[in-house]
């Protein structure tokens, strides 16, 4: 990959990683607000389906708007914004006000991705694959720290700890429109030469196949509904049933997030090797089982362990899907990205809802 191009994506990943700290941190404040609230935990289940409802569902939204108009002005503009969002929720004095604090800090994680991803897509030239693996790990490893962070600003600064995402934002905003013109100037060059070389071969392309979205889409619900439950529910589990202090289980949620990271560093290689299918089959078949031993498990260590080769194995094939629905989709690449990134993963957080009913009536461990 030529420098210019690993440099702008290197940028784009620590957009990524930025705009998902925030979404990372949001888990680790839910044992205090349900003590500070007496949230039940289907109301804490409702808080992450809100949160995957706008910072996910709606991204297609700003894919097709990415594909049709110029939004260069979403990059800084939503990491701006998911920082609103988060201390809005660390100042609230009500549920109300946590609820809005969820959806204006999950509208500014949705408008950053399908545009970013876009660009990802054209930065990679003939290497999209390994492309959007580092930017998807730039965005996994952001996630990941998003606990340790909120942690420490529980630790120092109770719910207002969400000022400790300031200076990061403020960093990522100020380098992202240092070099957006640069950014831009060069994918439109790539993206101008690669119709002119292509233009023939556009024209006479196959019609979309649908089937294969549809099945792509249902796939990537089922893993990102298993995701967002253990994302929801690890934390209170550790804190609940195996006796963890909040900064403890925090930091456990942080565990479970990095080896998702790094599931996802090694999955989009691995299809480059083999073949997308199987890191796919291999993924959601050996992430299972893990899952319901953890339930099982009463020793705290190896209950780590557990969520830590479930983080793995359950995110590697994060970045596979999103470059196999991009090639799905042609053209509509930020509508791609939107579905993938997007529209299919939020749709998880009806998992993490239902669940939350559950566990209400039988228990967090069933």
């Amino acid at each position: 990959m030529h420098r210019r191009n690993l440099l702008l994506l290197l940028l784009l990943s620590f957009g990524h990683l930025v705009v998902d700290l925030h979404s990372g941190s949001l888990p680790s404040l839910f044992p205090v607000l349900s003590a500070t609230y007496a949230l039940t935990y289907t109301e804490i289940g409702l808080l992450m389906l809100v949160s995957q409802i706008t910072s996910s569902v709606v991204q297609p939204v700003f894919g097709v708007a990415s594909d049709r108009v110029s939004t260069r002005w979403l990059l800084p503009v939503s990491l701006a914004v998911t920082t609103i969002g988060l201390l809005i929720i660390g100042h609230a004095t009500s549920y109300c006000l946590v609820v809005a604090g969820v959806v204006i800090m999950g509208l500014g994680i949705a408008a950053y991705h399908p545009e970013a991803s876009k660009l990802v897509y054209y930065v990679g030239g003939e290497e999209k694959g390994r492309a959007m693996s580092m930017f998807a790990l730039g965005g996994n490893i952001g996630i990941g720290f998003g606990p340790a962070l909120m942690a420490v600003g529980l630790s120092l600064l109770g719910m207002k700890g969400a000022w400790l995402f300031v200076p990061v934002t403020m960093a990522a905003v100020i380098l992202v429109q240092k070099h957006l013109g640069n950014l831009y100037a060069h994918v439109e060059t790539t993206h101008s030469a690669g119709s002119k070389n292509g233009g023939a071969r556009t024209a006479t392309r196959s019609p979309i196949p649908w089937g294969s979205v549809i099945l792509l889409l249902v796939i990537i619900f089922l893993r990102s509904g298993t995701h967002a439950s253990l994302l929801a529910f690890t934390p209170m589990y550790f804190t609940d049933i195996l006796g963890y202090s909040e900064t403890a289980s925090s930091m456990v949620l942080t565990a479970f997030l990095l080896a998702g990271a790094f599931g996802t560093y090694f999955g989009g290689p691995a299809s480059d090797r083999v073949s997308p299918r199987s890191v796919i089959a291999v993924s959601l078949i050996a992430s299972a089982p893990l899952v319901a031993l953890l339930a099982w498990t009463a020793d705290g260590t190896a209950a780590v362990v557990l969520v830590t080769f479930i983080g793995f194995t359950l995110i590697s094939s994060f970045a596979v899907t999103t470059v196999l629905g991009q090639a799905l989709l042609g053209n509509n690449v930020g509508l791609a990205s939107g579905l993938t990134l997007g529209f299919s993963v939020g749709t998880g957080g009806i998992s993490a809802t239902a669940l939350g009913w559950v566990a209400d009536r039988w228990s967090l461990a069933a």
